[in-house]
């Protein structure tokens, strides 16, 4: 019986090291295909300790009313900015020039692999110590980065140490359920489109192209909108699930220690990185931090994209600041 317990140690023991042997060997692997690749970069870096990486590429009909806002969103902040291209294509020279134009930088990988570029695009800011994700169909309101600093200030006194830092998107299964409730617009959508319930994806929020059009032309005009909600009483508050990651701040400490955005060995998979860094907040037990104050627009998910771009002249005539300048202007 001693001889059995002995072999059943020494069994326990290697079967550990095993573990562990390929843990590590598969740490290794997966370090690789976030951080290793090809990659074309034209370097403006100026050294801030914030950096907000713009996914660009593939939307640009939308750029005429995003992109004004993000340079507007950084005019006066001390943040470096880098347009991130997961592959060159036919769209690649207009981001070229509208990143010179601003003197952001600009960071193409060869491979059509969205978290290697984030990756690649965050480990050259070294000096950034706060790092902002957007899409590139995501619509900031005035003063964006210095509102999101200063709620991020005010989340850190009352405790929370989040994993993310998100804002209230309108569309979002989430977050716009708040919107929803400070627009007093609850019992109007659980009539019109389905009684609210917050999910990453089971909501008509998330796929619905009639749910979408409601929550943008219930938020025009966008800036006055944003601005009463952001005077608003403080609310911050955490979400419970996964989360739609189209724009976010992280910081480059908890970045570093989740081994950076996981990275596929595919190209073109998308949701792999937002599935990863929800499941790091919660191992490592970091709330997903909402700023409930802050609103930004979300164009739309997949199945609602078609229907919302054909409602693009429409929402412009509801609301003719949604395009707040020129693309190219400094």
């Amino acid at each position: 019986m001693i001889q059995r317990f002995k072999d059943n140690n020494i069994k326990s023991f290697l079967s550990y090291l095993f573990f562990r042997f390929s843990q590590k060997i598969g740490n290794r692997i997966q370090r690789n295909l976030n951080f290793k690749g090809d990659y074309q970069f034209v370097d403006r870096i100026q050294g801030a300790d914030k950096v907000m990486i713009i996914v660009a590429g593939y939307k640009p009909d939308l750029w005429e009313m995003t992109i004004p806002r993000m340079i507007r969103a950084v005019k006066d902040a001390k943040i470096d900015v880098c347009i991130v291209q997961p592959k060159a294509n036919e769209n690649s020279p207009k981001l070229i020039e509208i990143a010179e134009m601003n003197s952001w930088s600009y960071l193409c990988t060869e491979e059509n692999k969205l978290s290697l570029a984030q990756n690649i695009a965050i480990d050259l800011h070294k000096d950034a110590k706060y790092i902002y994700k957007v899409d590139e169909d995501i619509f900031l309101p005035q003063g964006f980065v210095d509102s999101f600093m200063r709620y991020y200030s005010m989340s850190d006194d009352a405790g929370y140490d989040g994993g993310l830092y998100v804002p209230l998107l309108n569309v979002n299964g989430h977050t716009y359920i708040k919107l929803l409730e400070k627009l007093d617009l609850i019992d109007d959508y659980s009539e019109k489109i389905e009684s609210p319930k917050s999910s990453c994806t089971n909501v008509k929020a998330h796929y619905d192209p009639e749910a979408s059009y409601y929550l943008w032309k219930n938020i025009l005009p966008f800036d006055e909108t944003a601005e009463k909600i952001l005077n608003s009483p403080t609310d911050i508050s955490v979400c419970p699930h996964r989360f739609s990651i189209g724009a976010f701040m992280i910081t480059r400490e908890f970045w570093s220690v989740v081994g950076g955005f996981k990275q596929s060995p595919l190209e073109a998979v998308l949701g792999v990185e937002e599935d990863q860094i929800c499941v790091d907040c919660s191992r490592h037990s970091k709330p997903i931090v909402v700023f409930n104050n802050i609103l930004v627009g979300h164009f739309s998910f997949g199945p609602q994209t078609k229907f919302m771009t054909e409602k693009i002249n429409e929402l412009k005539a509801i609301d003719e600041d949604l395009v707040v300048g020129e693309l190219n202007h400094k």
